[in-house]
């Protein structure tokens, strides 16, 4: 039944060669081509930005966990509403990688 459905192919098989590259690319053969190497310089700012921003979150609960471990070793009495100055700088850092995703997205 299933063998008179699938025959197999008659004739020859050629193989298309691809026109030799003389000169520049002009018109939409340029366009598309610039468009992709855009394209894959955003991926590429994307992905070293992201990277950045989760070493940032890392470092970021890292300082965070500390101090939290060692309000509980005080019995809580330091404020817990202050900073310090490491972590605000952190936090800073964080808010320019995600200005700069930002940006990315609006190109």
């Amino acid at each position: 039944m299933f063998e008179s459905i699938i025959s197999p192919l008659k004739g020859s098989l050629t193989i298309c060669e691809s026109p030799v590259q003389q000169g520049n690319l002009t018109g939409i053969p340029r366009r598309v081509r610039d468009n992709c190497a855009e394209l894959y310089n955003l991926v590429q700012r994307w992905n070293v930005l992201q990277i950045q921003g989760y070493g940032l979150l890392r470092e970021i609960t890292g300082v965070q966990q500390e101090r939290m471990n060692a309000n509980e070793a005080d019995d809580g009495s330091n404020d817990r509403q202050t900073f310090s100055t490491g972590l605000q700088q952190k936090c800073d850092a964080l808010l320019r990688v995600v200005s700069d995703l930002v940006s990315i997205d609006d190109d």
